[in-house]
């Protein structure tokens, strides 16, 4: 609408006009101060000092008809209008006509005035090119979204609780809430469910929702869209922000402090000034999947700029929400001290009672909502309540875990949620190394692990996998995480660098505490998803490679063990992280007893090709100068056994009558130590010793059995041992003296290994089969049978390569 059309007495003094696209004779100072709008219509008016001009969206909406006088006017900015802008900006800000001036005016009175004509389409114009900066699919209502994850009514609904408490709670230090947790559990759900339950309130003041898999990661579209809802949800803010948008149009190319500064922090002082009374109580910002975002850097930096502003920013009526993984790059953000960032957190986590109890709830709901879809196939008491259980208890807690398998069987692609759901059943309850033979019900889960593996840097991804394959492999040796670098000869440095992509899928202690705790995963199924090749191509995890890399390190690590006590020249071992000189001895202690733990019960995974580098580093340990001697240790006897040729001028064995349950403690020869072995596949542990026992009948042969055995290895002089090995189906009381053998290693047996893949021997050996193999069957308890990757020679070999003591 024209300015001034049809008004009268008026007069100018030197004034300068002119509109959105013209170019003014006369640079000013911009001022948003004395923002007003009203009708100057039929009117004397008098626009006094530090009054806005404008024709659009503030302060003088009209002056049609009016008689006015302006003294000492108002200030404003026009300084950007006239600068060439990119293509898209030009294009935007092109709807800006020049408005008519003074058209049939007359009887005005103006003096020095600097004066904008804004066309009523100017903020349209500047919100279409605020759009196309933003991410619109990012938004919580988004047609991208159409089916956003959101909790289930009655799940984590204390959570939701403290959140909401929290948000409305006005006078509150912490304005700013990191909501982090592993992979998968739910944060996206939690971010979902709470900006809407905000945005019924009134109370929602923007959110996004960044996702890698869908293309919303581009860290420099976070602030537009944000902008962009703050400007539709607050009239006031929308009028700065359009201004300062046709002040400067190249704003978004500036660095992301100077885009908050200038379209968040400085606005909202303004507006905390001149409009308090607007804002009745506080609004909440939601930014969910911040590690989604493209840029590591711009992910820390948006967590500086978000956290200093809300610790500076007391008065300003925004809360901000950060949901993420538990990422390393975003605990440091958060935790800096020289960021002065002071936030409220919470965490999402996997197993506790309150997430076993969702997931009960979840399943319930879920299946209900099934079965009226599909009322003409699934009678009412569907699905059988085993089944309930077995998904429940897999899940453990894991709600994402359990919306992946709702989400597959309800699929109506299918429309068949009975068969489904047997799919699986068949899935959950096979052998992991049966899985990949069946449909695969969690891949969705299975693409979020691939995405957080392809993360790691290429350097670090072998030192990635093999921290992960003690881990998994090993989960119940409880190794901290400073002992496990060290075993496998790591620095501090290397072994942090090389888990900094995991921390959303495994816990990794900070420095301060990887002395004490040791690294777990968060959830079985990313153990799951490591261990089949089907799931994790790649990324399988070898065990024959991690276990043949425990024996190397064993060994070496025993090694020392068993010289440094004879030799106090002796170097010490090279740790590679320690805190003081003095640990060293500690460290080492804790170190063999996991190597002698450990190590022994794997010499069955070596390859092949690698048992001659293996002998030669036997030859280097006194065995007489074990710290401890214990169930792993008959596996080693065993297997050395077995060797045949290649161990037949080390191990001697001889059988010991009467057996060791009828001897006492005092008549254990002198200098032998026992070892002593609990299994129930007694028989096959057996098998290689029938000849020395003198049976030809597996059945015949009693429990327990006694083996003397003297290993002399290289230049030391022969270990004595004596072998007890019981079956433990059958009821034996053994002379509990033997307890105060400072040499034995009373315990239960360890938890097995994982079973090799199947074809595991023939990929690695191509040799001849074995007519022992199947009686060593790896699937066997204590891995009773042979390496994967070794395959024995005949029965006859065995006996003629292994002379017994007489």
């Amino acid at each position: 609408m024209p300015f001034f059309e049809g008004s009268h007495s008026n007069v100018f003094n030197h004034p300068n006009f002119f509109d959105g696209n013209s170019t003014p004779n006369q640079t000013t100072n911009h001022n948003y101060n004395g923002m007003y709008s009203g009708n100057f219509s039929g009117a004397n008016q008098t626009i006094n000092q530090n009054q806005n001009v404008s024709g659009q969206g503030g302060v003088l909406n009209n002056l049609h008809g009016s008689h006015a006088q302006a003294t000492q006017p108002s200030v404003v900015d026009p300084q950007a209008l006239n600068q060439e802008d990119r293509a898209d900006s030009q294009k935007a800000f092109s709807a800006m006509s020049t408005a008519r001036f003074l058209e049939g005016a007359h009887n005005f009175t103006i003096g020095h005035a600097t004066m904008v004509a804004q066309n009523p389409d100017s903020n349209s114009a500047a919100l279409q090119y605020l759009a196309r900066k933003a991410m619109p699919g990012a938004m919580l209502d988004s047609a991208e979204r159409s089916y956003p994850p959101r909790c289930d009514p009655d799940t984590r609904q204390r959570l939701r609780d403290r959140i909401v408490e929290w948000s409305t709670r006005e006078k509150d230090d912490w304005r700013l809430l990191w909501l982090s947790g592993p992979a998968g559990v739910g944060k996206s759900a939690v971010a979902q469910t709470v900006a809407e339950e905000f945005r019924d309130m009134g109370r929602l003041a923007a959110a996004i929702f960044l996702s890698r898999p869908n293309h919303r990661d581009d860290p420099n579209a976070v602030i537009p869209t944000l902008v962009y809802q703050l400007a539709i949800g607050i009239p006031q803010y929308k009028y700065l922000i359009t201004q300062r948008l046709a002040d400067d149009p190249l704003i978004f190319d500036k660095n992301y402090r100077a885009q908050f500064r200038e379209l968040i922090t400085n606005p909202f002082n303004l507006l905390m000034t001149q409009h308090r009374d607007a804002f009745q109580h506080s609004l909440l910002i939601v930014i969910d999947g911040l590690d989604e975002c493209s840029s590591r850097p711009a992910q820390r930096e948006f967590v500086e700029i978000i956290g200093r502003h809300a610790c500076s920013a007391a008065n300003v009526p925004l809360k901000w929400m950060i949901c993420s993984r538990s990422e390393h790059h975003l605990k440091l953000a958060f935790s800096k001290a020289d960021q002065h960032i002071s936030c409220y957190r919470e965490r999402l986590d996997v197993d506790d009672e309150e997430a076993r109890q969702d997931g009960w709830r979840m399943l319930h709901r879920g299946f209900a909502e099934i079965r009226g879809n599909y009322e003409d196939q699934l009678y009412p008491a569907w699905p059988p309540r085993r089944c309930l259980r077995v998904i429940a208890d897999v899940a453990s807690g894991h709600l994402g875990f359990i919306s992946f398998i709702l989400r597959f069987i309800g699929d109506e692609e299918y429309n068949d949620p009975d068969s489904q759901l047997q799919v699986c059943m068949e899935f959950l309850e096979r052998p992991q190394a049966e899985q990949s033979r069946v449909v695969n019900p969690l891949l969705a889960l299975d693409l979020l692990y691939h995405q957080i593996l392809s993360d790691i840097p290429p350097k670090d991804l072998p030192i990635a996998m093999l921290i992960l394959g003690v881990a998994i492999l090993q989960p119940h040796e409880h190794l901290s995480a400073q002992n496990l670098a060290n075993f496998l000869d790591l620095t501090q440095a290397s072994f942090y660098r090389s888990l900094q992509r995991l921390h959303s899928v495994i816990y990794v202690p900070p420095t301060y505490r990887a002395f004490l705790e040791n690294i777990h995963v968060y959830h079985a199924s990313f153990s799951d998803y490591l261990l089949n090749p089907e799931r994790s191509g790649t990324y399988h995890l070898d065990q024959v490679v991690v276990y043949s890399m425990i024996v190397s390190k064993s060994i070496k690590w025993l090694k020392y063990a068993t010289s440094i006590p004879a030799d106090p020249g002796a170097q010490e071992p090279p740790l590679k992280w320690i805190d003081t000189p003095t640990d060293w001895d500690l460290q080492l202690f804790s170190l063999s007893r996991y190597a002698g733990r450990t190590g022994w019960s794997l010499f069955g995974w070596i390859p092949v090709s690698q048992i001659s580098t293996i002998m030669s580093d036997l030859d280097e340990i006194d065995f007489n100068r074990l710290p401890t001697v214990n169930e792993g240790f008959a596996i080693f006897l065993r297997w050395f056994f077995l060797l045949g040729d290649a161990s037949k001028d080390f191990i001697k064995i001889m059988r010991v009558n009467p057996s060791f349950s009828d001897l006492a403690l005092e008549e254990i020869p002198d200098g032998h130590r026992l070892v002593k072995h609990d299994t129930p596949n007694f028989t096959q542990f057996v098998v290689p010793f029938m000849p020395i026992l003198g049976y030809d009948d597996l059945s015949k042969v009693p429990s327990p059995i006694t083996l003397k055995v003297q290993l002399g290895v290289g230049q030391h002089r022969p270990a004595h041992f004596l072998l007890c090995v019981s079956d433990t189906s059958t009821p034996w009381h053994w002379n509990p003296r033997s307890l105060d053998s400072p040499h034995s290693y009373p315990t239960t047996p360890p938890p097995l290994p994982h079973s090799p893949p199947p074809g595991a021997q023939e990929a690695s050996l191509g040799e001849r089969p074995s007519p022992l193999t199947p009686a060593f069957s790896p699937h066997l308890g204590h891995h009773a049978g042979l390496s994967p990757s070794f395959s024995p020679a005949p029965l006859s070999e065995v006996i003629s390569g292994a002379p017994l003591v007489s």
